[in-house]
């Protein structure tokens, strides 16, 4: 066994306390935190229900499709911080679209353009469309834009394409069309409803209305 002197032991420790003293010289700084995305949420006047009440059977044509009647809801768009924010609507009631009743609501509109009033057994109970109008963002009146390609190409918003369905978004825009940035946006969503022919449905009993579209916000 080899013997360490005092004195080579007591260099040794020196050493070493002075590399620590030198470790101790320098401290890191750092930089971090989180970018947050926009968060925005969707609201509808009245609890998002359009509420026709008790329709009388003597109302809806016994060959022909009935064009019911027009109701307008509210929709409000609030976001946490400015940002370029879409809406688009799916039909949770798609399979049961009547044929030919859109066109018959709009003109020019096809049966992609209609949303579903449910069915009643085999009987589909009608069709009803979506428009939306007169776009206010942060206060300030303007113009509306849709899309047909999810935001990659916009359009300004007019009477022949401001009708919504599952392919179309829609937001605020300046007067080109570009979608505008806003933390508040309020829309019309102006649903055209129509009921199919008397003699396709079951009205010996109460036949229920039941649409159902989904809004949800598509971020540009």
């Amino acid at each position: 066994m080899k013997l360490v002197s005092k004195s080579t032991l007591l260099a040794a420790l020196l050493a070493a306390a002075s590399c620590s003293a030198f470790a101790a010289d320098t401290v890191d700084l750092k930089v971090i935190g989180t970018i947050t995305p926009a968060s925005c949420t969707p609201t509808l006047a009245g609890g998002g229900i359009i509420d026709l009440g008790q329709v009388s059977g003597g109302l809806i044509a016994a060959n022909a499709f009935t064009n019911l009647t027009t109701k307008t809801s509210t929709l409000t768009i609030s976001c946490d911080q400015p940002a370029r924010v879409a809406m688009k609507l799916v039909d949770g009631r798609a399979t049961s679209v009547v044929p030919g009743l859109a066109a018959s609501l709009v003109s020019g509109l096809t049966d992609t353009d209609g949303f579903g009033l449910g069915t009643v057994g085999t009987s589909n109970v009608g069709t009803y469309t979506l428009a939306f109008s007169d776009p206010t963002a942060d206060s300030v009146a303007g113009s509306g834009a849709v899309s047909v390609d999810n935001g990659t190409t916009w359009a300004l918003a007019t009477d022949a394409n401001r009708h919504l369905n599952g392919t179309k978004i829609a937001t605020a825009s300046d007067a080109t069309g570009v979608p505008k940035a806003f933390t508040t946006m309020t829309t019309d969503l102006q649903a055209v409803i129509g009921i199919n022919k008397r003699s396709a449905l079951p009205i010996t009993g109460d036949v229920p209305i039941d649409g159902l579209a989904t809004i949800s916000m598509v971020y540009l």
